[in-house]
């Protein structure tokens, strides 16, 4: 009778379970996670592989696999791409894992490697780290090669790794592998904390002001995402309409009796004086390449922050294609416009196309206007679709 009472105890015990609530929030969403119990097997300090291979033999017996896979649902429910999903596993481990700091590092490899992403676990005695391959150019953090692919480390906080060995994937062998890749032309469902930039600068003898919104969450999520060699992805970003919606009308109304050329010298004018110039090694810790809403909602952008916002001012209000332009030497980043084949007083020609340059850094330019000679521009990198 006993025995039979404690099984009888034993299951209504068992139905009367209840997943945990495992809730984190994640740039202003509330992201909510169930399980029973997080059991996190303990990653030692001192790393080798067999050590590494039992623990990812540990860790399938646990829940976290299935946390794993909510979290894969909810990165796409919320349209992340391949590093805000990183982010995302990240912010989940480290407030729900009872565990040291590799160990928590170990579970986020391990849950990247379930979603099917390319990565690789390095450790050297008590060093521990997470290296992944990238679709995009990055120049954030230590990169290692291995079998001719490039990894970058996702501690781009200036640990130099030692002679590292690289743990064997025994837990995801079987799984195909994939690049993280960054998609700007998505924006993800995070929450909306509605910020506004004041467009404050004079023109002739008149002031203007208008303002342009941003969403914090959004551009917060941006910081977090890697450093981007400069290219035109920047350009790419997705804009929702309502983050101009003011500027638009400021400027429908501003320029309603400009002519093209008039229009762009406004839009320069605009990037020159309403967004003021300082370089990043001036006030920052590392360089920084903005995207457009990043350099919306900076203090200080530098000149090539200004170039990525003027070509993508010129394309919204006036369609205008340009072309990003470095020259080393000069250590200095200017942009130039695509002109129609009947346009004079252009500066160069690049694959077929007339271009016309532009100093968005610099204020008292006008397009057509650059302290660069002719050689100064033809031995620039010239960065374009």
């Amino acid at each position: 009778m006993i025995k039979f009472i404690a099984f009888f105890a034993f299951v209504l015990g068992v139905f009367n379970a209840k997943a945990a609530d495992y809730a984190i929030s994640f740039y202003g969403k509330q992201v909510n996670l169930q399980a029973m119990s997080l059991y996190t097997p303990e990653l030692s300090q001192k790393i080798n592989k067999k050590e590494f291979a039992n623990f990812e033999k540990k860790v399938l017996a646990t829940e976290w696999v299935q946390l794993f896979e909510q979290l894969d649902m909810q990165s796409k429910l919320m349209k992340l791409d391949d590093y805000g999903a990183f982010n995302l596993y990240k912010k989940a481990v480290i407030k729900h894992a009872d565990a040291n700091l590799n160990t928590k590092k170990a579970l986020v490899y391990m849950g990247m490697r379930l979603r099917g992403k390319e990565a690789i676990a390095v450790a050297k005695d008590n060093f521990f780290d997470i290296y992944i391959r990238m679709h995009q150019a990055v120049d954030f953090g230590y990169s290692i090669t291995n079998n001719g692919v490039t990894y970058f480390s996702t501690s781009p906080d200036g640990i130099k790794p030692p002679k590292v060995e690289i743990m064997q994937d025994s837990a995801y062998k079987n799984i195909k592998k994939s690049a993280f890749a960054i998609d700007f032309k998505v924006i993800p469902d995070l929450g909306t904390k509605l910020m506004e930039r004041k467009v404050d600068f004079a023109f002739g003898r008149k002031d203007y002001t208008s303002t342009i919104s941003y969403n914090e969450y959004y551009v917060n999520y941006l910081d977090d995402l890697p450093s981007f060699i400069l290219g035109v992805q920047l350009l790419e970003n997705a804009v929702e309409n309502y983050m101009f919606a003011q500027l638009d009308d400021s400027l429908a109304l501003w320029t309603k009796h400009m002519d093209e050329m008039q229009k762009l010298n406004f839009l320069l004018h605009i990037t020159q004086h309403a967004f003021a110039y300082k370089a990043d090694r001036e006030y920052r810790y590392t360089e920084k390449r903005n995207t457009v809403l990043q350099s919306v909602r900076d203090e200080y952008i530098d000149c090539e922050d200004k170039a990525v916002l003027f070509l993508f001012l010129a394309k919204r209000y006036c369609n205008k294609d340009g072309i990003l332009l470095y020259n080393k030497e000069k250590q200095h980043v200017n942009c130039a416009l695509k002109m129609n084949k009947n346009a004079v007083g252009h500066m160069f020609t690049y694959n077929g196309n007339k271009y016309m340059i532009a100093e968005p850094a610099f204020a008292g330019y006008v397009i057509n206007e650059t302290e660069w000679s002719q050689s100064d521009i033809l031995n620039s990198r010239i960065i374009g679709k």
